[in-house]
Formats: C-alpha cells, structure tokens, sequence
C-alpha cells in the first residue's frame, strides 16, 4: 500500500483540533502502526494543534507519509505571535494563558520520533512532527548484555539503539572514562545526545558528542563505537578500543580510530561502509570484552541474544565494566 498522500486541515476552532487529531490518526491506522502508537500520534498532534487554536487566529496541519509509508510527518504552522523562549516553552507546567496546562510541546515530544520546532516573534510558530513505524522482525535481531564492574553499582557502559525512519537504526556502545558514577554519568549523557540526534551523520554525531564530554566533563573521556544499519549496508566509525566485528563469510575485526572522545586529540575521522549480506552478524564491544573473539564452537543459528549471552560468558575480563552487543542481519526484508 502506498499512501505517500497529503492531508491539509485549517486550524480555526476546537472542531479542526478534533478533526486534525481523528484523520492523523486514520493515517497511522492505514500505515500499520500498533493501538499504542495510534494514541500517541493522536494525542500529540492534539496537543500541538491546540496550542495553534489557542494560540494564534489562523493555521493549518498537513499530515503526510513519506519513505513508502514508513514515515507519518505533520506539520503545524500558525500566523500568531512565536514563543519568545522555546527552551522554557518546553519546560512541563509552562503556560502563557491560565486555559492552559502547559505541557502540550513537552508531551507531542515524548509521543512522538521526531520534534522540530521553529518559532519567530509576531511571525508565527512551525511544528513539525514524525511518527516512524518499527523495523520489521524480518530485517534485523538484537541482543546484548552490559555488566558493570563486579562489586559497582553503576554501570560506566551504555548501549544505544535505536530505530528510525522505518529501515534504519543507528547503534552505539559507549564506554566512559573509568568505573563508577563519573564514568555512568558521562557515558549517560553521550547516549542522550545519540537519542536526541540520532538522524545526524555519524561523524556529526561523534563531534556533538566530544563537545558535550568538553563542556561536561572536562577532565573525562568517552571509547566509542557508532553504526547505521540500513538496507544491505552496514556504516561504522569507532574511537578508542571498543572494538566491533562482521561476520559474514569470515570473522572480520573493523579498525577504529585513536584518540578518546572529549578528550585526546582525535585524528581525522572517516566513517567506513560495508555491505551486509542475509544471516551476517554485527557485534559491538567495549574494552570489558576480550579483543580475541572468536565464533568458532559458537551456534551461529542462536538468537542474537543467546550469542551476546555466550560471547559475554567466553570473553569477559575479570576487572571492567564489559558490553557486547549482537545484531543478526535477517534473510528478508519487505
């Protein structure tokens, strides 16, 4: 089923809200997307739209889908007088009239893949909104195990994945500087600027992410490996001694980069591509992980998750915070 079809709703009164709310949520319906996914599509462009009827004397929502159905985009744009300060007008509890309870952007955001917003003062305000549907169980399979140090309580490892667009996900281990909460602290926060910029370039990626280590935490640093996993093509840039591998018709060890994120000079990065063919295995490690991997004696027709649980069990060291992370590239997508 191709949609790819263009809805345009004028936003006057509470009625449109209403109507603005029921047609994208006929679309998420047709796209495919689960009863929780619809009521979140409605919830957030009830929200935004409400805002635009309260909020100024003319608008519009456009609801679209885009990358073969896989994608449902609505913009909201309304002629009234901006939001002088996005950043407290996301804050929940925020209201500029008493009719309002304030949490309408915070909440489209929460319920939503994608949130972008632009505003200029006595100009008006472009909201623009994505809903992207789940990659299908036949593309790709996860499975990963994150322990930190024995006898620690926070784990210094974070593992990023996340999906988008509706055939692509980006994936990340993250292993900062050290152990303990420091370490979980930074690596936290690395993995937040992922989440939040996860359609950026990876390179892109990597400098936001050495920006923030700089601005956070001058005197830490951050091992890191990003991918972008999409259709039959595998994007990798890796820094420090994470380590990652591919296996297709041979175990291949892909090289990082030197340098430390946000904190020794990093060389110029390159990220480099593969092709990734039916039944090939990804796996992504931190330094907890043996350098050694080997699948050999290993079922490969294991779920990703029983691999990361045996490739963990094989490979970890006795001191560290350790990750592997598996993605098993499935025989079809559709």
């Amino acid at each position: 089923m191709e949609l790819e079809n263009c809805l345009v709703i004028p936003l006057k009164i509470e009625k449109d809200v209403a109507l603005a709310r029921d047609e994208a949520k006929a679309v998420a319906t047709a796209m495919g997307f689960d009863d929780l996914a619809q009521s979140e599509v409605a919830l957030g462009v009830s929200e935004i739209c409400q805002n635009a009827v309260r909020h100024a004397s003319d608008g519009v929502a456009t609801i679209s889908t885009h990358n073969g159905d896989k994608i449902l985009r609505i913009i909201v744009e309304d002629d009234g007088v901006g939001i002088p300060d996005i950043s407290a007008a996301m804050q929940e509890g925020f209201s500029t009239i008493s009719t309002s309870l304030g949490i309408g952007l915070e909440v489209a955001k929460r319920t939503m893949d994608k949130f972008h917003i632009e505003s200029n003062i006595h100009k008006g305000t472009k909201i623009i909104l994505e809903k992207h549907l789940p990659l299908p169980e036949t593309f790709l399979e996860f499975g990963y195990v994150s322990v930190p140090e024995e006898g620690n309580e926070f784990n210094g490892d974070q593992v990023l994945i996340r999906t988008f667009d509706g055939d692509k996900v980006l994936l990340s281990v993250i292993d900062g500087l050290g152990q303990g909460y420091a370490a979980h602290k930074m690596a936290v926060g690395v993995k937040e600027i992922l989440n939040n910029n996860f359609d950026l370039p990876l390179i892109d990626l990597i400098k936001r992410c050495d920006q923030y280590i700089k601005v956070a935490s001058p005197e830490g640093g951050i091992a890191m490996s990003v991918a972008l996993i999409e259709q039959n093509k595998l994007s990798y840039l890796g820094i420090d001694d994470t380590h990652a591998y591919l296996q297709n018709e041979v175990l291949n060890l892909l090289p990082n980069f030197e340098g430390r994120v946000g904190g020794r000079q990093m060389r110029s990065l390159k990220v480099r591509e593969y092709p990734l063919a039916a039944n090939d295995i990804f796996m992504l490690c931190t330094d907890g992980i043996k350098t050694q991997v080997n699948l050999e004696g290993i079922d490969e027709n294991y779920s990703a998750q029983n691999l990361a649980t045996t490739i963990f069990n094989q490979y970890h060291r006795v001191y560290g915070d350790a990750t592997v992370l598996v993605v098993k590239y499935q025989p079809s997508y559709g």
